[in-house]
């Protein structure tokens, strides 16, 4: 029965194919000897349209150009319905107003139908009577339609007004991507209940739900990386060069190993007084990586020997650190980790600190989760122990994960879902996505080449010769310093401008057409990218935990 079983589920498949093969073949134009006959087109316009459009809802997940085609098709249709019938026989239509209002996937094309032919100023009517939570949400979709209770429209009425179109579209642009967002924020909660069971490193890579998660959000999903592998990363010493973490020279398995709190045999480690033991040596690492990045070998030299004894100050006063207080009161201390995290202290205020350090991570209406800087700061508040008191928190003893392990892991989930999401759109908004969040790890040339996507970007960016690529490593390293100054990667302006550069030579390039979800992101503008609009997505996404 099994062998059977297997040979339905083979040949369907086969067919499946088939009928795929067939719908490419019809969708061009070619002769036999592969050529396209005088006069005619590789692809019809027609047929371009709805090829793009497969591409697009073929998607896991509906992107913001499927839903500028769904809208758009909506729209063009609104204005021919003349009955409720109409409406709902059409399922597309249905399951545009469905979402606009946000109404339950559930809800079937009879409940749309009797809304819609409420009698609002009948008490005993559909619409007064029924849909309890949802019942705001079906006064709001009647009051967006023009029907009477027969189902028709008044003489010379349309289904609906501009401004009720209006209001509907708007609602559905909100509303289209809560079912992926209520499963990012279901896959986060499941995540943190089960991460505070965890014991040691065995418990957490023996757990395919929780690999699989921690994989994700570090981009390593695809890296075919065994439970024996990666308990090797996360119980690696990152004090040692050759550590198997290290020996692997990938920035995603260094990060992944400083976002857990393992010791070297696999047990738990345990939080150390303001900062953990780990996160006071990376800040400290951090400082003397920012202050001797640039300039001539001896200036790096001297930079760094200097640098060295500030972060020794650093890693023994921290300790003496009790409350948040003391801890804004030492300049030294603050400057330390605002310089390693590149951020000016100058004009830096203590308020505005405090208000960072007290504010609550996981809710969105939070000064850190509202500011437009907060971004920089999530990282920064994250490592530390402090409560919304400004005192050290002990609760985290024990636990898998540090504060900073946990937003860090949260954070890197949901921007690899917004690259990967916007990525499915045009492939240049996912690059740029990439190289804003790598841009701050970027000190010289051979870090750009050592990166096939980020060179990508610099390529494009600045028409590179194509042949410049089989040239020494040397020589191109030196064309790229010829063509920018690295530290301008440091300036959220000059990044921006840069970026700006490479989406619209990339659409050039690639013959893509304005991306819609793009559009969005950027107020329509369709000439290039704001990284930090589509980054606030994030940040908004993260905040909302």
């Amino acid at each position: 029965m099994n062998q059977l079983s297997t040979e339905v589920n083979m040949l369907n498949r086969q067919i499946s194919m088939l009928d795929a093969y067939r719908q490419l073949n019809g969708a061009f134009n070619f002769e036999a000897d592969g050529s396209v006959a005088a006069g005619s087109k590789a692809i019809t316009d027609e047929k371009k349209k709805m090829l793009n459009e497969a591409y697009i809802f073929s998607s896991p997940r509906l992107t913001p150009s499927g839903a500028i085609l769904n809208r758009d098709y909506f729209e063009q249709k609104i204005g021919s319905i003349t009955t409720v019938a109409e409406l709902v026989a059409d399922p597309r239509i249905a399951d545009y107003v469905r979402t606009a209002f946000g109404l339950p996937t559930t809800t079937v094309s009879a409940t749309i139908e009797n809304i819609l032919t409420s009698d609002i100023n009948d008490p005993n009517s559909y619409v007064n009577k029924f849909g309890g939570e949802y019942n705001k949400a079906y006064k709001a979709l009647h009051a967006a339609f023009n029907f009477q209770p027969d189902g028709t429209l008044p003489a010379g009425a349309k289904a609906q007004t501009a401004e009720q179109t209006n209001t509907t579209t708007s609602g559905y642009m909100v509303h289209y991507n809560d079912a992926d967002d209520a499963e990012d924020e279901g896959k986060i909660s499941r995540y943190k209940l089960l991460i505070k069971t965890m014991s040691n490193v065995d418990s957490l890579v023996g757990n395919s739900e929780l690999r699989s998660f921690v994989l994700s959000a570090f981009g390593l999903e695809n890296e075919d990386l065994t439970p024996r592998k990666l308990k090797q990363i996360l119980t690696s010493d990152l004090n040692n060069p050759t550590s198997y973490a290290n020996s692997l020279r990938d920035e995603r398995y260094i990060k992944l190993v400083k976002a857990f709190n393992f010791n070297a045999d696999g047990t738990l480690g345990s939080p150390k007084l303001a900062q953990n033991e780990a996160d006071i040596v990376n800040t400290a690492k951090a400082y003397i990586v920012e202050k001797s990045r640039f300039g001539t070998e001896d200036e790096k030299k001297t930079a760094k020997a200097k640098a060295e004894g500030e972060s020794k100050y650093y890693t023994t006063q921290i300790q003496k650190i009790e409350t948040l207080d003391d801890f804004l009161k030492d300049k030294r201390l603050v400057d330390i980790v605002l310089i390693g995290a590149g951020i000016d202290p100058e004009g830096v205020k203590t308020d505005y600190l405090k208000q960072m350090f007290t504010s609550d991570l996981n809710d969105r209406k939070s000064f850190i989760n509202t500011d437009p800087n907060g971004l920089k700061y999530r990282e920064i508040v994250s490592a530390f122990n402090f409560d919304k008191d400004g005192k050290i928190v002990t609760g985290e003893a024990g636990q898998i994960q540090t504060r900073r392990g946990l937003t860090m892991t949260f954070d890197l989930y949901l921007n690899q879902t917004l690259e990967e999401s916007e990525g499915e759109d045009n492939a240049g908004v996912r690059l740029a996505l990439y190289f804003k969040r790598k841009a701050p790890e970027i000190t010289t040339p051979y870090d750009l080449l050592a990166d096939n996507a980020l060179m990508q970007v610099v390529r494009t960016a600045y028409s590179m010769p194509e042949g410049l690529a089989s040239a020494k490593i040397e020589m191109q390293a030196a064309y790229i310093e010829r063509l920018m100054d690295i530290k301008d990667l440091q300036d959220p302006e000059e990044l921006e401008k840069l970026l700006k550069r490479f989406t619209a030579l990339y659409d050039v390039e690639n013959n893509t057409d304005v991306n819609p979800g793009l559009a969005i992101l950027t107020g329509g503008s369709g000439g290039g990218i704001s990284a930090d609009a589509l980054f606030s997505l994030a940040q908004l996404r993260a905040g909302g935990r």
